[in-house]
């Protein structure tokens, strides 16, 4: 198990069971307590999965982004009716600051920030973010547009549609819909990601 640098507050600590199939593959890794869940998978590599759907994933490739492996914390939480950790979607200005690597790229297209989608948890009124190894990112939360409660099935097409349609408003309000359209500032935004990954 990784030294436990993560910060995990006031979050409530449990025993694992084997109450579903992605506690099971937790419990299958000799993890026993929530909170060393949370570590684990906390320290692993940021990349993408192969699937969003099979939040199993997340273990067998030793990686996650921010909404496969908070899904993957809320499924467990879910598995054992803890209902009082929710996942979150925000949206948040995206930039190099709160985002280191992904400066170079929003400069190249003149942008100071991009409204980008990200995961987390909610607790309390606390936010948790266990996208990267090492300490919560609590700058980003600093930078919130809007968030909502939603349940991990969300983290594909519903998160996608609810960005998109954020950025579609943002670039009429910005007055940037004569610079750019959509697909524009997605390939803008998946440039960010590629930096992010790499």
């Amino acid at each position: 198990m990784a030294e436990n640098t993560i910060y995990l507050g006031e979050l409530p600590d449990f025993s694992l069971k084997n109450n579903g199939p992605v506690s099971s593959r937790i419990v299958d890794l000799n993890i026993h307590r929530f909170h060393d869940a949370i570590d684990y998978i906390s320290n692993l590599k940021y990349g993408r999965n192969s699937s969003k759907i099979n939040l199993r994933s997340v273990i067998d490739e030793n990686k996650g982004t921010c909404s496969t492996k908070h899904a993957l914390i809320k499924t467990i939480l879910d598995e054992h009716e803890v209902n009082s950790i929710h996942l979150m979607l925000g949206i948040y200005r995206m930039n190099e600051q709160n985002t280191p690597g992904v400066g170079q790229v929003l400069s190249r297209y003149g942008l100071d920030y991009l409204p980008e989608a990200h995961n987390y948890l909610k607790y309390r009124s606390v936010h948790y973010d266990y996208t990267f190894p090492g300490t919560s990112n609590h700058s980003v939360f600093k930078q919130l547009l809007r968030e909502i409660v939603i349940e991990p099935k969300q983290i594909a097409k519903f998160k996608e549609a609810y960005h998109q349609d954020f950025l579609r408003d943002w670039l009429i309000t910005e007055k940037l819909d004569s610079k750019f359209n959509l697909a524009t500032i997605w390939e803008i935004r998946e440039a960010c990601i590629l930096n992010l990954s790499n």
